[in-house]
């Protein structure tokens, strides 16, 4: 039996389970996971969720695994497959809320009790709400019309079994609290509960009255839930993680898979939710420690410009969504940007700053679907006043405006104000909320400034955080689209292109601070897959021709309806990032395929933009345009000189698209830190936001590109389109890893410069440590340098000083010799294909 992986991990890959794609199915996939030369499987939440759940972040039970993926046995066949193969395992855990309603025990057990229950502290539950009728009730915002209304039509039943008395209504169960029915024969409960389904309403209402759960419609939710939430989704119900017995209850299953070896990594989700991550990640730390493992913990978390992760925390960082942006943004051509920008602005004619609208959207958020949250901390801060016999006369109002105000100008998505007080920070984040806030009262400014960098500090955190993340990612990121690639998650409101100097001066601070992070390309997440994006920015180097086409794609068309610029915008990139490979404009089979995909995509887009429909209110007759438009583009019979047009435009795209990847891909599996694949994306992963980036992965047709060579830089061409050649540069490179661990790990990073006419193409970098030394180059900005008419890069008289030695390019396997003092021409290095990873003395084990 082969020792499975030890930590740090060289490289994991993300499997999303669920009820298709089981543990049984996970275990099937070991040989080909370590064929590809990943050291650990990374798996989303294992423990039991709602039934059908296709995410898993929706627990019911922490207590056993998901009945949906398996039992334990399955579980630990899956484990001592992954062993056998040399994989390790990280696994997703959820600790700030689980999914409520029939599934979970612990909730209906609250339902059924109140505030007597003994789950009653489990959950993060406001028993004295501003609304006198919900005093020590728990607010269900579940109804779709007045409960008078439905009571007046016989909808809601009572039934009794052996649970005792619930209420019912479409499909829904609420236990009736015990005292509130007399006590009576077991044999009587169906009749009483007949009686009551069958009586007059008004003694139906008084027995609801009674319970200790208030029935209300869904539209109350934002002024009256008195539960915290997971963001504003109604059943998904935080919990008090930072209880000690509830944090026991919540890990001891998942503690116990670690001592026994079967886990080795945790990566916690939404840790911005947490109450005091710090104190949190202490805890877990500790717990990991004291079964005789040795902690391996990574945090999922999106940071602002200039954040980093607290110093303090016990982590080996995030899941890499900074590391993600950061490498789109260094394929941003600057010129071609600012040129798209320009012309979006003029035809949109959409003048406000992307940094404006996002004010507007996290404001827009707290004013209506976070309504009762920022009052609960608005009741916070005015019942801390009172304590401290200041602020007498100032209304609930003042204080909600003002916390609002101050979560809109936060520019990240949280301080970390935790039991040691405030960091330095902390204290900046918080000053720049304070100067962009709209506060027109000192005293109450000055009193929430000490509040929030003490009692007042983890609600306010708490709330900050869903704001940020509706008003940039779920909002304006569908507002403001002019360079689509770039509204990714871990990206800003417009974040730029990242020049040479701060692409390597993030991975010089990375090596030195989380040397053991993830980089992400794709996740269950992101807006699109690494490879739509990596077309994408492909068009800031050809803004002209993008700028031509456009022209020509917004003419109406005559087949459907055309929606308003800003859609189509949306639209064409969304189409150009995910148009597959080879699609041919008469298809009309294919065209199907990708119209059933783009549909509810787009309607995503239009929903979450909220300018002409949204989830709340849902436009049917734009959203019928929108589908008519979307069935009319693809339809060779209507749309045939469009098709055509497009599809060779998308191909040219698809070539330089495929390229930039590769180079995007060989800074991930390079740069200090942990590269992470997302399940398929060692292929082209072209998806469009969930559920697209959630399909099944074709594991067949895998394992076939698997045993493709890597292609000659002349083959390329015609032989990018079954992304192959991806997989051939992942596999070559992780086994590089897998032999000489401690160079990626740990090796120095030193910054190299290219000179001459194409310089600004070249990303240049060596890894210096004892088991030898690698020179990792990559290009950038190839339309530049393959244009159409070319049959090679022109790199010109481009030339680089590397140091000397005698290298071996891992990619290739040509033999390079390095005289010192030369400079060497890019285009002699990168003849064979299109980047290279040249490696001097590679000499470590197998890691």
């Amino acid at each position: 039996m082969t020792e499975h992986a030890s930590l740090p991990p060289r490289a994991t890959y993300r499997l999303q389970l669920r009820r298709e794609f089981t543990f049984a199915d996970a275990e099937r996939r070991a040989p080909y996971l370590a064929e590809l030369g990943i050291s650990h499987v990374y798996l989303s939440p294992i423990l039991a969720a709602r039934a059908g759940s296709t995410h898993g972040y929706d627990t019911i039970d922490h207590s056993r695994l998901a009945p949906d993926l398996g039992t334990m046995a399955d579980f630990r066949a899956m484990v001592a497959a992954f062993h056998r193969h040399g994989l390790g395992l990280i696994v997703d855990i959820v600790p700030n809320h689980m999914g409520i309603g029939p599934e979970n025990l612990r909730w209906m057990d609250l339902l059924r009790w109140g505030s007597t229950a003994e789950n009653a502290g489990f959950f993060d539950i406001d028993w004295d709400p501003p609304q006198p009728h919900l005093a020590g009730k728990i607010m269900l915002p579940v109804l779709d019309r007045p409960l008078d209304d439905i009571l007046a039509a016989g909808d809601i039943e009572i039934t009794h079994d052996g649970a005792g008395f619930a209420a019912r209504w479409r499909g829904q169960v609420w236990p009736i609290t015990p005292p509130s029915l007399p006590n009576i024969a077991p044999e009587d409960g169906a009749d009483i509960a007949a009686s009551y389904s069958l009586g007059s309403p008004a003694r139906l209402s008084r027995l609801l009255a009674s319970q200790c759960w208030h029935l209300a419609e869904w539209r109350l939710a934002a002024t009256e839930i008195n539960y915290r939430r997971f963001f504003a989704i109604n059943d998904l119900a935080a919990i008090r993680v930072e209880d000690p017995a509830v944090f026991e209850a919540s890990h001891a299953l998942i503690l116990q898979l670690v001592e026994e070896g079967a886990i080795d990594g945790l990566r916690i989700d939404h840790i911005d939710g947490l109450a005091d991550p710090k104190s949190y990640l202490d805890r877990l730390d500790q717990a990991i420690r004291a079964r005789g493992r040795e902690p391996y913990i990574l945090v999922e978390k999106i940071q602002g410009e200039g954040e980093m992760l607290p110093a303090a925390w016990p982590v080996a960082g995030t899941t890499g969504y900074d590391r993600l942006a950061a490498i789109d943004r260094l394929f941003c051509d600057g010129d071609g940007a600012d040129l798209i920008i320009g012309r979006y602005r003029r035809a949109t004619g959409r003048k406000r700053s992307p940094y404006d609208l996002v004010l507007a959207a996290k404001r827009h958020f707290l004013k209506t679907e976070y309504a009762i949250e920022i009052n609960r901390l608005a009741r916070s801060a005015q019942r801390l006043a009172g304590a401290e016999a200041v602020l007498p006369d100032r209304p609930i109002e003042a204080f909600e405006h003002a916390v609002r105000e101050l979560i809109v100008g936060l520019p990240v998505y949280r301080s970390y104000v935790d039991t040691d007080g405030a960091s330095a920070m902390d204290l900046w984040w918080l000053d720049a909320a304070f100067d962009a806030a709209e506060l027109d009262d000192p005293e109450l400014a000055e009193f929430l400034r000490r509040a929030l960098t003490a009692d007042l500090a983890p609600l306010f955190q708490q709330v900050s955080g869903p704001a940020m993340a509706k008003g940039l990612e779920d909002t304006v990121f569908y507002q403001y689209v002019p360079i689509l690639a770039l509204n990714e998650v871990g990206g800003g409101a417009e974040p730029g292109p990242l020049g040479l100097e701060g692409f390597h001066a993030l991975n010089q601070a990375k090596r030195r601070t989380r040397p053991d992070e993830l980089i992400a390309g794709s996740t269950h997440d992101t807006k699109r897959g690494e490879d739509a994006r990596a077309r994408l920015l492909c068009l800031t180097s050809i803004a002209d021709d993008f700028a031509a086409a456009l022209e020509h794609w917004h003419r109406p068309i005559a087949a459907g309806p055309p929606l308003g610029y800003n859609e189509q915008y949306y639209l064409w990139q969304t189409m150009l990032g995910a148009w597959p490979p080879g699609l041919q404009p008469d298809d009309a089979a294919g065209l199907a395929d990708f119209a059933a995909r783009l549909r509810p995509a787009m309607r995503k887009a239009v929903r979450e933009a909220e300018e002409h429909t949204s989830w709340v209110e849902p436009d049917a007759g734009y959203e019928a345009i929108l589908r008519g438009f979307i069935e009319a583009l693809l339809d060779p019979g209507r749309s045939a000189p469009f098709l055509a047009d497009f599809a060779a435009f998308a191909e040219r795209l698809g070539f330089w698209g495929a390229l930039t990847s590769l180079s995007a891909t060989l800074l991930r599996l390079t740069s200090p830190g942990v590269p992470d694949l997302y399940q398929g994306a060692e292929g082209w992963n072209l998806s469009m936001v969930d559920p697209d980036n959630r399909r099944a992965v074709d594991f067949a047709a895998a394992a076939v590109r698997l045993g493709v060579p890597v292609p000659t830089l002349g083959a390329l061409r015609s032989a990018w389109h079954d992304g192959a050649v991806k997989t051939a540069l992942i596999r070559s490179v992780l086994a590089l890893r897998r032999r000489c661990p401690l160079l990626f790990s740990r090796g120095d990073y030193e910054a190299l410069r290219a000179s001459g006419e194409q310089a600004d193409c070249l990303v240049a970098f060596t890894r210096t440590g004892p088991e030898g030394r690698l020179i990792v180059l990559a290009p950038r900005f190839w339309p530049r340098l393959w244009p159409e008419d070319a049959e090679a890069p022109r790199w010109g008289e481009t030339r680089i000083m590397l140091p000397p030695g005698q290298y071996r390019d891992a990619l290739t396997g040509a033999e390079i010799g390095i005289a010192p003092q030369t400079e060497c021409r890019v285009a002699d290095l990168l003849g064979g294909f299109p980047c290279a990873v040249l490696a001097a003395e590679c000499r470590g084990g197998d890691g």
